[in-house]
């Protein structure tokens, strides 16, 4: 909910004002108590708006950062990871940025993944 502009705050306190005028006396408020709580109702939205946005601001910079760490990754050393996060069950964010980095390098998943089946075989086999 952008609440940046004067009319998108206006929308809002209409809509509360018409909603509380609507209900007004099964909750025994008058005219003056609904404006207070539109204001109020406004600025809370306000708050997550802002919260939100920095939210979503720290996250691009861990996206970001991520990033960068990826980047210093061996071709190999990303796949293995990569592998490894499937496996375990990692967050699936984790996982899209292996993946965008795999991506961004144009590495063919599936003739890495046949590879990888057939190291890990070859392990499993010497063990």
């Amino acid at each position: 909910m952008n609440v940046d502009h004067e009319n998108d705050r206006q929308y809002i306190i209409l809509a509360v004002q018409t909603v509380l005028s609507l209900h007004k006396n099964n909750l025994s408020i008058d005219s003056r108590t609904i404006q207070e709580i539109s204001e109020d109702i406004v600025r809370k939205a306000q708050m997550f708006k802002r919260i939100s946005e920095e939210i979503e601001s720290e996250s691009e910079k861990q996206g970001k950062t991520w990033g960068k760490l990826l980047r210093k990754l061996s071709d190999e050393a990303l796949m293995d990871s990569y592998y490894e996060a499937n496996k375990l069950l990692l967050e699936e964010e984790f996982i899209a940025l292996l993946l965008e980095e795999i991506n961004r390098r144009g590495i063919d998943v599936d003739s890495v993944r046949k590879k990888h089946l057939v190291l890990n075989r070859e392990i499993s086999i010497d063990s």
